[in-house]
């Protein structure tokens, strides 16, 4: 990914798809996260652009295996957190 991805932790819905789909339609590449595989795909599928749409499935409840999940990602210019696990706060 050329110049970094922009990495949406929740990009699957609401601010965080927002945000990935405008990244996208400026021809950045984005790399979205959620909870689960099917979920990730089918939105990345639906993400139109110009740039290139990967995705990560992770869950904030286990943090301990964050950084495994998004482990081979390549250059990372910015991370946007749209998600929060409310056990967490």
């Amino acid at each position: 990914m050329a110049g970094g991805a922009i990495v949406i932790v929740g990009g699957t819905s609401g601010i965080g798809l927002g945000i990935a789909r405008a990244y996208a339609e400026r021809g950045r590449d984005v790399v979205i996260t959620g909870r689960t595989e099917n979920r990730c795909a089918e939105v990345a599928s639906g993400i139109d652009g110009n740039g290139n749409v990967e995705w990560r499935a992770l869950d904030l409840a286990e943090p301990g295996l964050v950084g495994a999940q998004l482990q081979g990602l390549g250059p990372v210019s910015h991370v946007v957190l749209a998600a929060i696990e409310p056990a967490l706060l």
